[in-house]
């Protein structure tokens, strides 16, 4: 009886500890550089899908020049210190 309960108190202080753990490295793997680089990537990648650089749709110089402006104000990001 009494190993029974020193191996449920071993049982529950370890599922205690690997808890600790997974915060731990799930808390460090979010850091806030890799979230701006993330944050940072996302946003390249929707500006350079709303930009026609090749012009598949064949605009005119004029209509190039204000969609490319639109998705600059449309995507632009704040300075990150």
């Amino acid at each position: 009886m009494l190993r029974n309960l020193q191996l449920n108190e071993l049982f529950i202080y370890l599922v205690l500890i690997l808890i600790c753990l997974i915060f731990i490295f799930s808390s460090l793997n979010h850091s806030p550089e890799k979230l701006k680089n993330i944050e940072l990537k996302n946003k390249s990648i929707k500006l350079k899908d709303c930009i026609d650089i090749e012009n598949k749709n064949r605009r005119s110089s004029f209509e190039n020049i204000e969609l490319t402006e639109f998705c600059l104000n449309e995507f632009r990001s704040k300075k990150i210190d």
